[in-house]
């Protein structure tokens, strides 16, 4: 009776063990949660290369960006990605901020944090954001595609 109540004892402690591993692992990938909050395929008739993405840290803690990438599959692709942007330097989106990517043509009086040629979005596109572990966090598409990614259904405001 006593080796039963003790093994007994073991296999509570390793299943709480593992249950906290678990929702420890979680707390991290809900730390490091970001989302992605606007997205611009054009600035109107004639600015087709005005693209942008913006990302938006809702939580308590800074987030760094750094192995985080940005990507990107076109209408039917459901596992061809082009990545679109990778964080390589020590940058952080901090609690309740947004982070805007653009494309080199873009012209607001918005300063973004990053502008580079690589950001090229169209219709019918989907874009994902992946931590440096390669884990999803968030994903959206557009338009007419069958790529996997979450399809929005919105409005298009014409610029």
């Amino acid at each position: 009776m006593s080796f039963k109540i003790k093994g007994f004892f073991c296999v509570l402690i390793v299943v709480v063990g593992v249950i906290l591993s678990a929702s420890i692992a979680r707390a991290d990938v809900v730390a490091n949660r970001i989302v992605i909050s606007q997205v611009q395929v054009t600035g109107g008739d004639g600015k087709t290369g005005e693209d942008f993405v913006e990302i938006f840290n809702p939580g308590e803690q800074s987030v760094l960006l750094q192995g985080f990438k940005l990507v990107k599959r076109t209408a039917a692709s459901t596992s061809r990605e082009t990545v679109l942007y990778e964080w390589k330097n020590n940058e952080e989106i901090l609690p309740k901020h947004f982070y805007l990517l653009t494309s080199l043509v873009f012209s607001s009086s918005v300063i973004p944090d990053v502008s580079t040629s690589t950001i090229s979005i169209a219709d019918h596109n989907g874009i994902a954001i992946y931590d440096n572990n390669n884990l999803m966090l968030d994903n959206l598409a557009w338009g007419n595609v069958e790529n996997g990614f979450f399809v929005a259904t919105t409005t298009l405001i014409k610029a």
